[in-house]
């Protein structure tokens, strides 16, 4: 994307896939993102934003989004210190909530990704942790959150297992599969540890619209690798409708 997005994009398209979702948008101006996605026959339906842009100007965020056709729009994650303490987690939910409500005034929802800051989000708290809180303290209709498998499992739970949990909550499930082993990273989808089939089911029983496939370590050729992921998937998915009709 960095280099080639048009390219990058045209070759998303040719690899089976019918959407995307961004994480910035690179060089190109939004007008001119929508033209490429338009004629390469994708539809953006969400993007990565940085917290500090949504507090410095979230009526041009939501304007960049709807001229993309977006239906979500995606906190990446917060600030270290909004998990300093159960009351700044609260008031970061009040925040989000009222982001959340300006959003949906416009046709937007506003969800959040996070996962990153692992000591502070998952820091055990009443019973749970505070990243636990903090879905707790936004309101459903006014804000979701984004599950990434491979971080949902790095922190020690099973993704079927989160997915029903936090059922209703998740729209968009980021799909990033585990080697596991001592040297974990991640990998394909079908080519690690994650129990698929489980994981699957459990979006479709929950109320997931959008499975978004993702990989974060640099592999050797990244278009061959989401082209294997999309297989994979696929057969997978074909497998578990067998099982389930």
């Amino acid at each position: 994307m960095e280099s080639d997005p048009e390219g990058c994009l045209a070759a998303v398209a040719d690899a089976g896939y019918d959407a995307v979702e961004f994480a910035g948008f690179g060089a190109l101006s939004v007008d001119r993102l929508r033209a490429v996605l338009d004629d390469v026959g994708l539809r953006a339906i969400s993007s990565h934003v940085e917290y500090e842009e949504l507090d410095n100007d979230l009526d041009r965020v939501i304007e960049d989004h709807l001229r993309l056709g977006c239906d979500y729009v995606v906190i990446q994650q917060a600030l270290s210190e909004h998990f300093d303490s159960p009351a700044t987690v609260r008031q970061l939910a009040a925040q989000c909530n009222e982001w959340g409500r300006r959003c949906r005034s416009r046709g937007l929802y506003l969800g959040y990704h996070g996962y990153h800051d692992f000591a502070k989000e998952f820091l055990l708290y009443n019973g749970g942790t505070l990243y636990d809180l903090f879905v707790a303290e936004t309101e459903p209709s006014e804000f979701h959150i984004q599950l990434d498998t491979f971080w949902v499992r790095h922190v020690g739970e099973r993704p079927e297992d989160a997915l029903r949990r936090f059922s209703g909550r998740v729209e968009m499930l980021h799909l990033k599969d585990a080697r596991g082993g001592d040297a974990d990273g991640d990998c394909p989808i079908g080519e690690g540890v994650i129990e698929w089939p489980l994981v699957l089911a459990a979006a479709e029983d929950t109320g997931v619209r959008w499975l978004i496939v993702e990989q974060e370590d640099a592999p050797d050729d990244a278009l061959r690798d989401i082209r294997t992921s999309l297989e994979n998937l696929r057969t997978i998915r074909s497998a578990l409708a067998e099982i389930r009709d």
